[in-house]
């Protein structure tokens, strides 16, 4: 088998990458077989050396399964990191409350302090998932706290925390530079703060206290926030998050990790879970804002999908 043909089967072993992750790995393994033939001990004929290189490393087959493994482990990890914590949300809340009564600083801003080292230790690992994940989470509380409260923590207090929210966006956006060649990376970043945004311009510009009048569409998208939101106690924010990015994470097939988008972004959607200072006590929403804010996830994934499937084509050439 000629390196050539070598190349091309492993680039059908690694279909579950980017384009710009497989070009890394080829690299990786090229490097290896160039440092190789340029090793005196390993023999002195070329074509027997670079034969001998590859039997050493495996068959593409084998050097594939290797690849997915490892970067399985790694996104496991990541995963854990957002998993476990979220399931100690439910206890961290009993904490707050019962700490509360005598002490006021017990609120979100304590949640949120104890959930920013996930940031530090997601750029420890230099995952841009797991870093992203929390970035976006903690900005989402800190702006809904900053606006729910108005200036209940004073100017000093409000102006640190809206530093702090500035500082983890201005993070973000070097985070999705650095990886703007990833479409599926890039928009499973930008798609929390997206839904964020359009969800508090929705929230601040509905009718407060002149509800619409409540018809067949107004009250069935009402159910699907409020009843269908209740799924598992209320926690359809908490059991979908842990479904749809335990999908997207743990697959190596980006189809899949694409569609694990797509429902996350409904999970966002259609639990409210960033459509701040909503109050359904207040009035209703026009449906329209209802179908729009539940569509947008989706648009925005299958647009990344439509570009990233543009840009996957073979860039390599022997």
């Amino acid at each position: 088998m000629t390196t050539q043909e070598y190349f091309q089967r492993l680039r059908e072993h690694l279909k579950g990458f980017s384009a710009d992750e497989q070009e890394a790995l080829i690299e990786e393994i090229r490097s290896h077989i160039e440092s190789g033939i340029d090793d005196p001990k390993m023999g002195k004929d070329e074509d027997e050396k670079k034969e001998r290189l590859m039997t050493e490393l495996g068959s593409p087959n084998d050097m594939g399964r290797g690849f997915k493994a490892t970067y399985r482990k790694e996104r496991f990890i990541d995963y854990l990191l957002i998993l476990v914590p979220y399931l100690l949300y439910p206890f961290l809340n009993m904490f707050y409350v019962s700490l509360m009564p005598k002490y006021s600083w017990a609120d979100v801003r304590l949640d949120i302090l104890i959930h920013l080292p996930l940031v530090a230790i997601g750029l420890w690992r230099r995952s841009a998932l797991l870093t992203s994940f929390w970035i976006t989470t903690l900005v989402s509380q800190i702006i809904t706290m900053l606006l729910l409260v108005g200036n209940y923590y004073g100017s000093l207090q409000s102006g640190v925390w809206l530093i702090i929210a500035l500082a983890l966006l201005l993070l973000l956006g070097r985070i999705v530079w650095q990886n703007r060649q990833d479409l599926l990376v890039s928009s499973f970043a930008l798609l929390p703060v997206i839904m964020c945004s359009i969800g508090t311009t929705l929230a601040i510009v509905h009718p407060n206290g002149t509800p619409y009048t409540n018809g067949p569409i107004d009250n069935f998208l009402l159910n699907v926030y409020v009843d269908a939101a209740g799924f598992g106690g209320g926690y359809l924010p908490f059991f979908g998050t842990f479904a749809t990015l335990g999908l997207f994470f743990l697959s190596m097939n980006r189809n899949i990790r694409w569609f694990a988008l797509g429902l996350y972004g409904l999970v966002i959607g259609l639990s409210r879970h960033y459509l701040s200072l909503f109050d359904a006590d207040k009035g209703l929403m026009h449906p329209l804002a209802y179908s729009f804010y539940v569509i947008l996830p989706l648009v925005v994934v299958f647009l990344g999908w439509m570009l990233s499937q543009s840009k996957s084509q073979p860039k390599f050439v022997e």
